[in-house]
């Protein structure tokens, strides 16, 4: 059973890309990808800029977060955060000091962060009631609140926040795959026919893969193993991209540590392989005449499609990708088959493909940390 509670192993520091921040790499017991771990209190003069949706006229408490300043409500921080009880107890104003008579707390976080924070710290917040998240559109949310959760122990954001975590990395077939096709579903591949700029599609997809990277530093430091599987298989799709990390909206870029990228690379060879296994058969498994709404031209267009692929000059990295993915995303050509075909030739392949699922573990020497997998 997954145990939110955080490891206690070591951080590795790497040179930062940009020379105004700094670059974290966990696992460790540090917090993923924040610039800094230290929080300095003080009364100073105003010199930051207001933020324009949390500026509470009534605030008793001005949060300076490198810059970026959010009027709030020191008892509502204080009462759900003992760690920050325990500093703002010994805030106040000095003579000179504060921003219109409100003592400021200087913290060295990320302003981005604490805007996605402090929205689910409110009374009125009804993002508490949420039960769906999107890999595309919330992940930069959920690592602010498992980042600023675990740094000031709210305990109830962070129970919530992994739990959001588990929804989009899951441990669930059927889950996990329509959150992959929302990732990788526009892949444009050998033969594929359509009109797209594949820089930019390749560049979206390449930073909604890299975030399994934070999700993997996250499942090492607050113990979330279940996620693990589903998180290095988007890692491994990376290729060698992965060694580039993940770049945070604050400047500072994410790795995985040496271990981990080892596994990606070796778990991206197995992959390759296991898909080769279910594709090769392809060619053999050719719709019937009889059965065929089309009378029998779905037949080349499967049989050259399945050849186009493995005939491809980077086959290997291709079917790595595609080991857990439908028969259109694989072949997208053969979205012109007949109904009757387009089913033969996705149920073939869905078998095989659970098998995939079900040894991801395994694939990337996880088996310890995972435990039993998939969990019913």
């Amino acid at each position: 059973m997954d145990d939110p509670e955080p490891s206690s192993s070591t951080v590795d520091r790497r040179p930062a890309k940009r020379a105004r921040s700094e670059t974290v790499s966990p696992p460790g017991g540090d917090i993923p990808a924040s610039p800094s771990s230290e929080l300095t209190i003080s009364a100073p003069s105003e010199g930051f800029v207001r933020d324009q949706e949390f500026w509470f006229a009534d605030g008793s408490l001005v949060l300076n977060v490198q810059g970026t300043a959010f009027r709030v409500y020191r008892d509502l921080l204080s009462k759900q955060s003992p760690v920050l009880h325990d500093l703002l107890s010994s805030l106040h104003l000095s003579p000179n000091g504060g921003c219109d008579g409100t003592p400021v707390a200087v913290l060295t976080d990320s302003p981005h962060d604490w805007r996605h924070l402090l929205p689910l710290l409110l009374p009125t917040s009804t993002i508490i009631s949420r039960t769906t998240f999107k890999i595309q559109d919330d992940f930069t949310m959920l690592s602010a609140w498992l980042r600023l959760s675990h740094k000031y122990k709210i305990a109830n954001v962070m129970t919530f926040a992994i739990a959001a975590l588990k929804t989009v990395y899951s441990d669930d077939y059927d889950s996990w795959t329509d959150t992959d096709r929302s990732v990788c579903g526009t892949w444009a591949r050998p033969g594929e026919r359509k009109v797209i700029d594949r820089g930019k599609v390749a560049t979206k997809r390449s930073r909604l893969l890299s975030q399994a990277i934070v999700a993997i530093n996250f499942a090492r430091l607050l113990n979330i193993p279940s996620i693990l599987p589903a998180a290095f298989y988007h890692c491994a799709c990376l290729g060698g991209a992965i060694v580039k990390g993940y770049a945070h909206d604050d400047g500072t870029t994410e790795y995985l540590s040496d271990e981990d990228v080892a596994r990606c690379i070796n778990g991206m060879q197995d992959l390759a392989f296991a898909t080769a296994d279910y594709v090769l058969p392809l060619v053999k498994h050719l719709p019937e005449h009889h059965g065929c709404q089309k009378g029998g031209a779905c037949r080349p267009l499967w049989k050259n499609s399945v050849l186009d692929l493995l005939s491809s000059s980077n086959c290997r990295a291709v079917l790595g990708n595609l080991a857990l993915r439908g028969v259109l995303e694989t072949f997208p050509a053969l979205s012109a088959l007949c109904d009757i075909c387009k089913r033969g030739a996705g149920g073939c392949m869905e078998a095989r493909r659970k098998i995939v699922w079900q040894g991801l573990p395994k694939t990337f020497d996880i088996v310890d940390p995972v435990g039993v997998w998939p969990k019913s």
